[in-house]
C-alpha cells in the first residue's frame, strides 16, 4: 500500500468540465477530479492499470481518457462519477494517445502510434484517427494515406465541429 499526500505534480494531463466547475486530472496512472476552486481531490480510476489523459465530454456526463487496463493502451469511456468504464477501441499493436471530443460528443480523434518496438522510430508515424463514441474501427483522418510518415499533435475541434486543428511535422 503507497500512501501520499501533494500539492503538485509533474507530467499531467487535467481538463476542465463543461460547466467550469471540476478538473479532471491524472496523476501515477489513476484520474482525480477536484472542484476548480480547491479542496481535496477525488481519485476514480484506480489500480494496476496506466489511466491518463482524461478529457471531459462536451455535456459533462462522461470522461474520455487513455488506458492500459486490457493490455494496450486503448481509448476508454468512464461516467464523470467513475462509474462504468467502457473500451471503445481494440488496439493490439498500437498505442492511442491526446483524445479530443467532437462538439456534439460523438466521436474523439486521437493520435495513433505505430508498433513499438519496430526496426523504424515510432514516433515518426502518427496518424490521426477519429472514433465513434459506440466503439467501431475508427478511421484515419489525416494523413489520409498510411504511407506517408507524419507527426500529428494537438488535435482541436472548431466550435462547429467542420474544422480539426492540429500541429503536423514530417521527417526527423
Amino acid at each position: 500500500t503507497l500512501r501520499f499526500t501533494t500539492d503538485e505534480a509533474t507530467w499531467i494531463s487535467l481538463d476542465v468540465s463543461p460547466d467550469g466547475k471540476t478538473i479532471v486530472f491524472d496523476i501515477l496512472g489513476d484520474l482525480y477530479t477536484i472542484p476548480i476552486t480547491g479542496g481535496t481531490a477525488t481519485r476514480f480510476t484506480t489500480g494496476v492499470p496506466w489511466d491518463c489523459m482524461p478529457r471531459w465530454s462536451p455535456d459533462g456526463r462522461t470522461i474520455a481518457f487513455i488506458s492500459d487496463r486490457d493490455g494496450g493502451d486503448n481509448l476508454w469511456l468512464v461516467n464523470a462519477d467513475g462509474t462504468g468504464a467502457r473500451k471503445i477501441t481494440k488496439e493490439l499493436d498500437n498505442a492511442l494517445s491526446s483524445p479530443m471530443w467532437s462538439p456534439d460528443g460523438q466521436y474523439i480523434v486521437v493520435r495513433r502510434f505505430g508498433p513499438y518496438p519496430t526496426d523504424e522510430n515510432y514516433l515518426t508515424n502518427v496518424p490521426l484517427w477519429i472514433y465513434h463514441v459506440g466503439g467501431g474501427t475508427g478511421t484515419q483522418l489525416f494523413p489520409s494515406v498510411a504511407t506517408r510518415k507524419t507527426t500529428n499533435t494537438g488535435a482541436a475541434f472548431s466550435p462547429d465541429g467542420r474544422t480539426i486543428y492540429f500541429g503536423s511535422h514530417a521527417g526527423g
